[in-house]
């Protein structure tokens, strides 16, 4: 576990969930949809947070219009080197929940 408070933003958020997406238009938007529903009757404070990697098919739109419909998903670009683990990190980076889970987008 590690807090939003360390990294200099006080947070209520109980729990960050991390998504890598490279050219993930076919599945993002089921994917964000599923986490809400699934994670709505918890009563936890959560957010989604999406890292594009430098996707070129439509992910970063489809990704601006869900987060219109879904306040608790941020999308971020990774602007950084490209690659799994570096999108990880930069999503990880954006999050401010207390609690961090890595999920692969897909259902």
């Amino acid at each position: 576990m590690r807090s939003g408070a360390m990294k200099g933003r006080p947070s209520s958020i109980q729990l960050s969930v991390v998504i890598p997406a490279y050219n993930e238009e076919a599945v993002i938007a089921a994917t964000v949809r599923a986490l809400v529903e699934a994670l709505r009757p918890t009563g936890w404070s959560i957010e989604i947070v999406v890292a594009d990697d430098g996707s070129t098919d439509q992910t970063w739109t489809i990704l601006e219009a869900l987060a219109q419909e879904h306040p608790c998903l941020r999308a971020v670009r990774n602007d950084g080197p490209g690659g799994y683990g570096m999108a990880v990190k930069a999503a990880i980076n954006a999050s401010l929940g207390d609690t961090v889970i890595v999920a692969m987008a897909g259902v």
